[in-house]
């Protein structure tokens, strides 16, 4: 007979992750006697779910695939068929896509990006890993990749491979040997678009934590007289200039700084720019260290108004669920108070990429905001 693993209420609201202090002592004793990657079966308010086990040394032991079935390969299957036949049906202008999204594509702790005509495999859990070969199997079978590359958790991927990736007329280098994330943004990508629409072209522009230069690219391709990019990473500016040189962009339009961007909003203005692009690295994971993120973006809004011409735009991003929307325009609207008396008015808001999905009963997959405001 199925031993069933029994949790407390609380544990519904937080699926398809299992916290162990949502797992009953009962529960805990069956899992002590289970593998990393079993089925197991669990009752939340007497509603069956199926979810794989990651070990009772994880943060979260137990991840829910499915409320259906517990035959976990047919549902990884379908999953990654469905997942592919979404993103065939949406028109993606670039040959880099995001492929499959965990919990949003129904398999928590899978993650695949393909760059041309190779297919970077994430996996986050230990409890997907006895399934890598059927995982490998549909991908090959589905898209055909060239190159399939492995990476495991935090690891660096293993393979000094790279690939250059169109997004609209822009090009960009992939190098796989020391990605942040897979190689690049992917998630970014229409918000990219986004600007390029609406720039006349004969702005300045400041793009703050510019990694590989994505924001500022498309601006100096939409005309922009001058882009100053700004990142602390010295492999990151180092694949800018690549990428300026790939698209034929003259160094004559751009002013490089390898600085940390707090120090550099503190410098003396020497000229304010048209458009502020400020995209910075995810401040919090958790909500108790919420008040330390909105601090830093205060910090980060004072310093960008400073530097914002009198009649200037602000793109600013968050990439923590945490963050909110009404947080950022909240900040933005305190901190232009404070300057000035600039008002600002939103006049866009933005959000990840099609191929990164959300579910709306599962809140933390819509993680990437973004607010475009005019401030006069």
């Amino acid at each position: 007979m199925e031993e069933i693993i029994y949790l407390n209420q609380k544990a519904l609201k937080f699926l398809p992750w299992v916290r162990a202090d949502f797992i009953s002592e009962q529960g805990l004793t069956i899992l002590r006697k289970k593998k990393v990657g079993d089925v197991v079966s669990i009752s939340v308010k007497g509603k069956i779910y199926y979810a794989y086990f990651e070990g009772l040394d994880s943060k979260v032991p137990l991840k829910v695939f499915s409320a259906d079935t517990n035959l976990i390969s047919e549902h990884i299957k379908r999953a990654l068929t469905t997942s592919i036949r979404i993103r065939s049906k949406i028109k993606i202008d670039s040959n880099a896509f995001r492929v499959f999204f965990s919990e949003a594509d129904d398999v928590p702790g899978l993650i695949i990006d393909k760059y041309d005509d190779l297919v970077v495999i994430h996996l986050t859990s230990k409890g997907l890993y006895k399934h890598i070969e059927l995982i490998e199997s549909v991908i090959t079978q589905e898209l055909n990749p060239r190159h399939i590359v492995f990476k495991f958790g935090d690891s660096p991927i293993q393979a000094s491979i790279s690939k250059i990736v169109k997004e609209h007329d822009v090009l960009y280098e992939v190098n796989f040997a020391s990605p942040q994330k897979t190689g690049l943004y992917l998630d970014q990508r229409i918000n990219r678009k986004f600007l390029r629409d609406i720039l006349r072209g004969n702005e300045t522009v400041l793009d703050l934590f510019c990694y590989s230069g994505g924001f500022g690219l498309n601006a100096l391709k939409a005309g922009c007289k001058k882009v100053v990019f700004v990142d602390e990473s010295s492999k990151s500016l180092e694949c800018l200039k690549r990428n300026l040189e790939l698209n034929n962009i003259s160094f004559d339009r751009v002013e490089i700084y390898q600085q940390n961007v707090f120090e550099f909003l503190k410098q003396k203005l020497r000229h304010s720019f048209d458009f502020i692009i400020c995209d910075p690295p995810a401040f919090t994971r958790s909500k108790k260290h919420l008040p330390t993120a909105i601090v830093a973006y205060r910090r980060l809004v004072r310093g960008c108004l400073n530097f914002l011409s009198k009649d200037g735009f602000l793109l600013l991003f968050s990439c923590s669920h945490h963050v909110s929307l009404s947080d950022l325009e909240r900040i933005i609207y305190q901190e232009a108070l404070k300057n000035n008396f600039r008002l600002p008015r939103v006049l866009a808001r933005l959000f990840q990429s099609p191929d990164h999905p959300f579910k709306i009963n599962i809140p933390p997959t819509l993680y990437l905001k973004g607010v475009f405001v005019h401030i006069s």
